[in-house]
């Protein structure tokens, strides 16, 4: 059986276990001593998809065991899904957790995990959290996995939050993922959006990408669109005689 067989078998085996039984699983290894387990994607895997389970019966006992990991890669992603499977029942809680961890890689990598579980039931009250994220990276990857689910639930409500955004990165970040999220559903409603973004490369790139799906399920009105669009001859012609 190879590495990716065995892997999948493994964390299937342990999702299909009744919740007490993975419970009893989780604090058998909770009860080895993080060092001592060997390093490997199958290992890894399976301790994410435990920390998550741990998190939403018992967060403060999951966060106990995930905070004895050295610093690194495996610490940060059990943080991640411990914070995660956290927001599920309590995302406040979790948010407040991860604002009191020290800014860097840890911090970044939790606050996105909480966010996106956060967006699928509250996305107004996520959206609130992130808003007070520092302009950065964090703060532009936050803003386009937010409006990556919401726009897809709810065009109008997202749409006025982007609105209310203010200049800058993070908000380019939000628009350009709010565009590609409805250029296939609600080309109409994406496309005020693709023009206003600020660098002119990317505008027209998605310009033109989202004038290329439009053509393939409303013709008629994309072509409108894309004669009185800005964009430059050249790339009009090009959507319209069908070359890529």
């Amino acid at each position: 059986m190879n590495e990716s067989v065995r892997e999948a078998s493994a964390i299937e085996g342990f999702g299909s276990l009744a919740q007490p039984t993975r419970l009893a699983a989780v604090r058998h290894l909770l009860s080895v001593h993080p060092q001592s387990l060997s390093a490997g994607e199958i290992q890894n895997n399976l301790i994410n998809a435990i920390a998550n389970q741990w998190a939403i019966a018992n967060p403060k006992a999951a966060l106990e065991w995930a905070n004895n990991f050295p610093q690194g890669d495996t610490r940060n992603r059990a943080l991640a899904e411990i914070t995660s499977g956290w927001a599920q029942n309590s995302p406040q809680d979790a948010a407040n957790y991860v604002a009191g961890l020290a800014a860097g890689e840890t911090q970044n990598s939790a606050a996105l995990s909480v966010l996106t579980q956060w967006a699928r039931n509250e996305p107004e009250a996520a959206a609130a959290w992130a808003s007070n994220f520092p302009e950065g990276t964090l703060r532009e990857n936050a803003f386009q996995n937010l409006i990556s689910s919401w726009a897809g639930t709810d065009p109008t409500a997202s749409g006025a939050w982007l609105q209310s955004l203010p200049p800058g990165r993070s908000r380019e970040s939000a628009i350009s993922a709010y565009v590609n999220q409805l250029s296939h559903s609600f080309p109409d409603l994406a496309a005020p959006w693709a023009q206003t973004i600020s660098d002119e490369n990317q505008r027209f790139n998605q310009m033109e990408n989202l004038g290329r799906r439009w053509l393939q399920t409303d013709r008629s009105t994309a072509v409108a669109w894309i004669q009185g669009s800005g964009l430059p001859d050249e790339r009009k012609n090009r959507l319209l005689n069908g070359g890529q």
